[in-house]
């Protein structure tokens, strides 16, 4: 049996855009069961305009914070920058084996695009090392046509077992004509779901146990000489 985990969620802040640079608590979460720990994500812009996520995890009492970087990207590198960043949300998330968790919910703008955001989300242990056991989308908005839109929900199912189902469903809208308020493409509508992927618990993270994920291509021994040319050429 799992521990009820009581969590207090303290703050969930969107800052504006173009805010100075400094490090700043952006989201935090109480958990009060013992030892209580108080739990936050910071939010910090470099100088290209790239976007830092730390997260903080304070036992109660005179001990120091443990932390890592929960994402960076943007400005110089790929992936959302400081502008694309929307807001955070901490929740409690109950881990197997009784160890303590907290989901984090990075919304942002996808880069490039005017309209379309997206939330990545992670789930994270806290006890110990705090470390990231699972990192998905889990809202994606794009478009399949000029007129078809999707929208893909994400839902994750903790099992007492340990597995963890992972259920998306698509939503597909088409635009309308302005005459009639027919839908331009007929095929674009309703609810689509889509393959459901299993992961297990391992104690320190969560693996993809069904489909079982392909193996990675083997790599070239050393010294095979490449194709088309002879290893003995003299």
């Amino acid at each position: 049996m799992h521990r009820t985990f009581i969590a207090i969620l303290i703050a969930i802040v969107s800052l504006p855009l173009g805010a100075d640079a400094a490090e700043r608590e952006v989201a935090s979460l109480g958990i009060t069961t013992e030892p209580a720990l108080s739990v936050s994500v910071t939010r910090e812009r470099d100088a290209e305009g790239g976007l830092r996520l730390r997260l903080v995890v304070q036992r109660k009492g005179p001990s120091k914070p443990k932390s890592f970087v929960l994402y960076e990207g943007g400005g110089d590198d790929d992936g959302p920058g400081d502008k694309d960043f929307r807001a955070v949300t901490l929740t409690a998330f109950n881990l197997p084996a009784e160890t303590r968790g907290v989901r984090v919910a990075f919304e942002f703008q996808v880069p490039g695009q005017k309209k379309h955001r997206q939330i990545d989300t992670f789930l994270v242990s806290v006890d110990d090392t705090p470390r990231v056991a699972l990192e998905m989308p889990t809202h994606r908005e794009l478009d399949r046509s000029r007129v078809c839109h999707e929208v893909e929900e994400t839902t994750l199912i903790a099992q007492d077992d340990g597995r963890l189902f992972v259920k998306p469903m698509s939503n597909l809208e088409s635009d309308v004509n302005g005459d009639d308020d027919e839908p331009m493409d007929k095929a674009c509508q309703g609810q689509h779901p889509g393959r459901q992927i299993t992961y297990k618990f391992d104690g320190e993270t969560y693996l993809q146990i069904d489909p079982v994920p392909k193996k990675a291509a083997p790599t070239p021994k050393s010294g095979k000489a490449p194709a088309g040319e002879d290893e003995n050429d003299d």
